[in-house]
């Protein structure tokens, strides 16, 4: 098999293990959302594998920081153009002083 097909191989199986699974479930844990999250970027679907992680930093607190992060790498590859301005919300951006929220800036 060629390395193109592999990789639709991979997804489809990727699609049926974490993804499909998720859509389909009634009920949702963290370890569903995160498979779901992995999964989507691994087929490229960032918008989705995005949502999945912030709905990860609003029910993992243990871990909020790590899944705003990835959240935010996230939607960077979908071409946000304020993904920088988000960073600095959530003062996850190390190479901009972090400064409070601006109460008349459009986010």
């Amino acid at each position: 098999m060629g390395s193109a097909q592999t990789s639709v191989v991979e997804k489809l199986k990727i699609c049926l293990e974490k993804v499909e699974p998720f859509v389909g479930g009634k009920e949702r844990t963290k370890e569903d959302f995160v498979a779901f999250a992995k999964g989507c970027e691994a087929m490229s679907l960032y918008p989705f594998a995005a949502h999945a992680r912030w709905k990860l930093a609003m029910m993992d607190s243990d871990r909020m920081r790590e899944h705003l992060k990835k959240f935010l790498d996230l939607i960077e590859k979908c071409g946000c153009e304020d993904s920088a301005f988000f960073r600095r919300q959530f003062q996850l951006d190390e190479s901009a002083p972090a400064k409070p929220p601006d109460a008349g800036a459009r986010p």
